[in-house]
């Protein structure tokens, strides 16, 4: 449900600069893609997407990387608007016949992060296994190594805040660090340079803005995953008593918004002691497959599926009806497009 929030809110502003968005931007918070109601992009569709195939393939991760694979696909040939390119290239060549492990590009998006939270709260308990659900769901897509390093650092944030994780951030660089032996040392001490930059910008109680000067992130937070993970990471820690001002300042910092403020909001929203979202504003999301409702049922039979120790189904939903919901999604997103042509709001 965080997710569902933090995408909802974020997606009015996708692509803009910061200063756009700080002058477009209403206060308190409010949908503003659709009359003050909301819909989801992709993140949302995506964290239901690996729900789902969770509940189909319990405790096989095999199964898990097969299910996931064929459900995206179906996504992906129901047109949705915004969709990644590596993405569409990666989901292209597995609707094709090429085998998940060999469909992935070489691309560090943030689409492996946006599937990875709810494999970080499933096995925030079983460190060996969230790592090969987030390598296996990587891999379809994405093979840049710092793709998987990315989602494998948002999923351990999910798993702490699932469990009200309460230690410093550099106990957080310490784990992190331990779960990424082994792995590609470019990439890693890449994300390090970062992790220190957060660790930091913390002690120096810095805001967002300066925090992304001093890692060099420049022109809003874009889709590359080392621009997202490091200012999602450094506003969970920032302000996880605080989870709508959070998601308020990565909206305003601009670029990737809904993305950014999606993964975001499902970490926040992953700690049992958060008010947070607030379910009165996620009420006024007006969307379909996803909707309120349909999250609520998932998470109820994953839940369901976790306590019974074993697989059920999941019924598939009528394509063609899908389709036509995102022609009109995309109708939305053209008519936000030439809104940003007029003055912005004063």
């Amino acid at each position: 449900m965080g997710t569902l929030f933090g995408d909802a809110m974020g997606l009015p502003f996708e692509g803009m600069s910061s200063g756009r968005v700080k002058r477009m931007m209403k206060s308190p918070m409010e949908f503003q893609l659709l009359l003050g109601h909301g819909m989801v992009s992709d993140d949302t569709e995506h964290a239901a997407i690996v729900c789902s195939a969770l509940i189909e393939s319990w405790q096989d991760p095999g199964y898990f990387r097969a299910r996931l694979a064929r459900r995206l696909c179906w996504w992906f040939w129901r047109l949705p608007p915004g969709v990644g390119f590596a993405t569409a290239r990666a989901l292209i060549k597995a609707s094709v016949g090429v085998p998940v492990d060999k469909s992935g590009v070489y691309s560090a998006g943030n689409g492996p992060a946006m599937r990875s939270p709810m494999l970080g709260v499933v096995y925030a308990k079983d460190s060996a296994l969230m790592k090969t659900y987030v390598r296996y769901s990587t891999q379809i897509t994405h093979t840049d190594p710092r793709a998987y390093l990315g989602a494998l650092a948002v999923a351990l944030a999910a798993s702490w805040s699932s469990q009200n994780c309460q230690m410093s951030f550099e106990q957080f660089i310490r784990d992190l660090t331990d779960l990424s032996q082994g792995e590609d040392e470019q990439a890693w001490e890449e994300l390090l340079v970062l992790l220190k930059s957060i660790e930091c910008s913390l002690k120096e109680n810095e805001s967002l803005e300066e925090f992304l000067a001093r890692a060099q992130i420049t022109d809003g937070i874009s889709g590359y995953i080392y621009h997202t993970v490091p200012a999602v990471l450094f506003l969970w820690q920032k302000f996880r008593e605080q989870p709508e001002l959070a998601i308020r300042q990565i909206i305003l910092a601009g670029g990737d918004t809904d993305t950014s403020a999606a993964i975001l909001g499902a970490i926040l929203g992953a700690s049992p002691k958060a008010d947070f979202p607030p379910m009165k504003i996620c009420r006024q999301v007006v969307d379909w497959p996803v909707s309120v409702e349909s999250l609520n049922k998932t998470s109820e039979q994953l839940s369901q599926v976790i306590e019974k120790d074993t697989a059920a189904s999941v019924p598939w939903l009528f394509g063609p009806l899908v389709v036509l919901r995102n022609m009109i999604m995309l109708m939305i997103v053209i008519g936000h497009g030439l809104r940003r042509l007029l003055p912005p709001y004063k």
